[in-house]
């Protein structure tokens, strides 16, 4: 039988809420990038549009080991998000050994091959999508992966489905902490383009 199409949700931010770990949200004091939120609530949709979708929820502990309690992944956080908003458990799998967007790549493309999966839908914020997009082309080691899979934005995905989210968003991209973040996207994207980016 044919694989799945398959959708993959980067971790992005994360924050605390009553003594619970979840993804970020706009205006959530936390660690990362806020407004992460959306890619989760992407997944959900994608999913909705067709239950025959296998998901991938993509991240470790990373930049958050310090701060999880043991046992805890971003991708353990993201998929309970996932399953509270619908999603049957058995169409979730946790890809908990990266850490980076470059790791999330590297362990996505040996799933693809263990698991011969045909197409694959890279979901994450709009701001992020270029930096996966160049690392995809330039990046050493992930030629297969590259192959079968196309970048999809949480952001637009979410705002088709309710366009209320269209306002919050942009208002959030133009002010901190996001603005920032932004604004240093295109020298990491050179860097990656020109050799001198290091990869871990």
């Amino acid at each position: 039988m044919e694989p799945k199409e398959v959708v993959v949700i980067f971790a992005g931010g994360f924050a605390q809420k009553n003594g619970q770990w979840i993804s970020r949200r706009f205006g959530d004091d936390g660690v990362g990038p806020p407004g992460s939120d959306l890619r989760m609530l992407a997944g959900a949709y994608l999913y909705q549009e067709d239950p025959s979708r296998l998901l991938i929820t993509s991240g470790g502990r990373g930049y958050l080991d310090s701060l999880f309690p043991l046992g805890l992944t971003m991708a353990g956080v993201i998929k309970r998000e996932l399953v509270g908003k619908g999603v049957p458990a058995d169409s979730v799998i946790e890809e908990f050994k990266s850490s980076n967007t470059y790791s999330q790549l590297s362990a996505l493309q040996d799933l693809a091959l263990e698991y011969k999966f045909t197409s694959v839908l890279l979901v994450s914020s709009s701001h992020h999508l270029p930096r996966i997009e160049a690392m995809l082309k330039y990046a050493p080691g992930l030629r297969e992966i590259e192959k079968i899979a196309r970048t999809v934005s949480a952001d637009e995905v979410v705002i088709k489905k309710d366009l209320s989210w269209k306002k919050v968003i942009e208002t959030n991209y133009n002010r901190e902490p996001l603005k920032s973040i932004i604004e240093r996207e295109p020298s990491g994207i050179e860097q990656i383009k020109n050799g001198t980016y290091k990869f871990k």
